[in-house]
C-alpha cells in the first residue's frame, strides 16, 4: 500500500491534467468563433490555429532534451504553463487571424516543454505496480475535462466578454504552474531522453496506422470543428459546444465499454474496430444532427480505442522507444495534413462537403488495420 504522501502527490499530479485540459479546451470555441466571425478568417485560416499549435508543440518537446536534465526537468512544466497562461491575455489584442496563429504557435511550444515532462513526473511518482492504473486515470481525467469545458462554455461562459474568458483560462494555467511546482518538490528527476528519430527497429505498420487514423479524424478537438458544426448545421455557439461536449462524453463511455474487450477479442481486432469507428468521421458532412453526432462520436472514440492498444503492441516491438516516439510524430503529421486538406478543399467546394476529403484515406486505413487482425 503506497504511503499517504505518495497518494497525495499522485492525486495532485493527476488533478493537473483535467485542470490544464479544461482551461485550454475552453479557449478553443472562443478563438474559433473570434477568428472566423470577428476577424473574418477563411476556413484555412482557422485550421492554421491547430497546425501552428502542433508545430510549436513538436518543437518544444524536441527542445526539452537540451533545456532540462535530471531534477531540473521538474521545473519545465511550471515555466511552460505560466507562459501559456500569460499568452491567453494577448489574444483579445490580436487584430488578424495570423496573429492568433502566431500566439498559438508559442503556446504549442510551451505545451511541448510542459506536458511530456509532467507525464514523466506522474510515472516517476507512481509505484511500479500501479503505473498502468495511474496513467489511465491521468488520461481519462483529461478526457472528461474536454466535455466539461464544452458544457461550461455552452452554459454560462459564452456570455462573458473575450477578455474575461481569456482571463479565466490564464488564471487556471498560472494555478497549474504553481501546483506543478508543489507536486514536483523533492520528486526524483528522471533523465530526459531525446525522442528517437531512427526508423530502425520501429513498427512501420504502426507508424502508417498512426498517420492514417489521425488524418481521418483530423477535425477532432480543433477550432475548425467548432466553426464547421456551427455553419454546416446552423447551430448557435452554445449548442455547438454542447453537442461536441456530449459527443466526447459518449466516446469516453464507448472507450470504457470496449476497453476490457481487448482481453478476449485480441489487440488486432480492437485496432480494426478503432478504424471502423474512425471511418464514421465523414458522416458529419451529411448535415443533420443525428448523422453529425454519429460522425463526432466515431471521430472521438476511434482514437481513444486506438491509443492504448497500439501502445501495447508497440511496447512489444524490437525498438519500443522508437516506435512510440515516432507514432506521436506521425500522428501529428496526420492531423496537420488533414487540417491543411480540409482548409484547402473548403475554398474549392465550400464548407459543407469539406469532410469528404477524408474519405480516400479510409480504405488504406482499414486495410492496414485488417492486417493486424489476421
Amino acid at each position: 500500500m503506497p504511503s499517504r504522501g505518495v497518494i497525495l502527490r499522485l492525486a495532485l499530479l493527476i488533478s493537473l491534467a483535467p485542470l490544464g485540459t479544461f482551461a485550454f479546451t475552453l479557449s478553443k470555441p472562443i478563438l474559433a468563433f473570434y477568428v472566423r466571425e470577428d476577424l473574418r478568417a477563411t476556413v484555412l485560416g482557422v485550421s492554421t490555429l491547430t497546425i501552428a499549435y502542433l508545430g510549436g508543440r513538436a518543437l518544444g518537446s524536441s527542445g526539452v532534451a537540451y533545456f532540462a536534465r535530471g531534477r531540473a526537468a521538474v521545473l519545465m512544466p511550471a515555466i511552460g504553463f505560466a507562459s501559456m497562461g500569460l499568452i491567453f491575455n494577448l489574444y483579445p489584442l490580436a487584430s488578424a487571424w495570423y496573429q492568433v496563429s502566431a500566439l498559438r504557435l508559442v503556446q504549442g511550444f510551451m505545451a511541448g516543454i510542459s506536458w511530456p515532462v509532467l507525464q514523466i513526473m506522474v510515472t516517476s511518482a507512481a509505484p511500479e505496480r500501479l503505473r498502468g492504473t495511474v496513467n489511465t486515470a491521468y488520461f481519462l481525467s483529461g478526457g472528461l475535462a474536454i466535455s466539461l469545458a464544452n458544457f461550461a462554455y455552452a452554459g454560462r461562459l459564452s456570455a462573458w466578454d473575450m477578455r474575461s474568458q481569456m482571463a479565466l483560462s490564464s488564471s487556471l494555467f498560472v494555478l497549474l504552474a504553481i501546483l506543478s511546482v508543489i507536486a514536483g518538490k523533492d520528486l526524483p528527476g528522471a533523465e530526459w531522453r531525446s525522442r528517437p528519430r531512427s526508423l530502425k527497429g520501429a513498427r512501420r505498420d504502426l507508424l502508417l496506422a498512426s498517420f492514417l487514423i489521425t488524418f481521418v479524424v483530423s477535425p477532432r478537438g480543433s477550432e475548425l470543428l467548432y466553426v464547421y458544426v456551427r455553419e454546416h448545421i446552423g447551430m448557435s455557439k452554445e449548442a455547438t459546444a454542447a453537442l461536441l461536449g456530449l459527443a466526447d462524453a459518449i466516446s469516453i463511455v464507448v472507450q470504457a465499454v470496449l476497453g476490457p474487450a481487448s482481453d478476449f477479442l485480441g489487440r488486432g481486432k480492437m485496432l480494426l474496430l478503432s478504424g471502423v469507428l474512425s471511418a464514421l468521421s465523414p458522416a458529419i458532412a451529411i448535415g443533420n444532427k443525428t448523422a453529425v453526432m454519429v460522425g463526432l462520436v466515431g471521430m472521438a472514440a476511434g482514437p481513444r480505442v486506438f491509443m492504448p492498444v497500439s501502445r501495447a503492441i508497440a511496447a512489444g516491438s524490437e525498438n519500443p522507444a522508437a516506435t512510440i516516439g515516432l507514432m506521436n510524430s506521425f500522428g501529428n503529421l496526420g492531423v496537420v495534413a488533414g487540417q491543411a486538406s480540409l482548409g484547402a478543399v473548403s475554398s474549392l467546394v465550400g464548407v459543407g462537403p469539406m469532410p469528404l476529403v477524408l474519405i480516400p484515406a479510409i480504405p488504406p486505413l482499414l486495410y492496414v488495420f485488417r492486417r493486424f487482425s489476421d
